[in-house]
């Protein structure tokens, strides 16, 4: 996978989506999906991760990202961000039936509601506001071929 035009991009799509959350709202909660294909909180974290996990992010982010630690770690943060939220969601939330049903809107109020969404959010900007002053952007993904 290329990692600037592929992974690192997507990560702060992932970021925007976050970010602006009333696509997030309208897909979790009224199943409206016209401006996102993640239907459920467990989508966002597949989109993400897909095959790779938390240490091998981590092996890729300080290697590619050797000239911006700070961003690096950002997203390290932000990726941890997401997988405590995952874990939250499990615990609190029946995800099984969610991805099978679609919109709920009760379980999405109390998910955009908890500290842990409120922590994602805050990482997700932090990430944002590092890769602008790095000039990296959503906008330089290239699907692979």
């Amino acid at each position: 996978m290329d990692f600037f035009h592929t992974w690192l991009p997507q990560i702060l799509g992932t970021c925007e989506l976050i970010s602006q959350e009333d696509q997030l709202r309208r897909a979790w909660g009224e199943g409206d999906l016209s401006g996102t294909s993640v239907y459920y909180p467990g989508e966002l974290i597949e989109q993400i991760f897909g095959d790779w996990d938390i240490e091998e992010a981590r092996e890729q982010l300080s290697r590619h990202l050797a000239h911006r630690p700070d961003l690096a770690a950002a997203i390290t943060e932000f990726l941890e961000s997401l997988l405590k939220l995952e874990a939250w969601l499990q615990a609190h939330l029946p995800m099984r039936e969610w991805a099978k049903a679609g919109a709920r809107p009760t379980e999405a109020a109390i998910v955009f509601a908890s500290d842990a969404w409120r922590i994602l959010e805050e990482r997700a900007a932090k990430v944002l506001k590092l890769a602008q002053e790095a000039n990296y952007s959503s906008s330089d993904f290239y699907p692979a071929s």
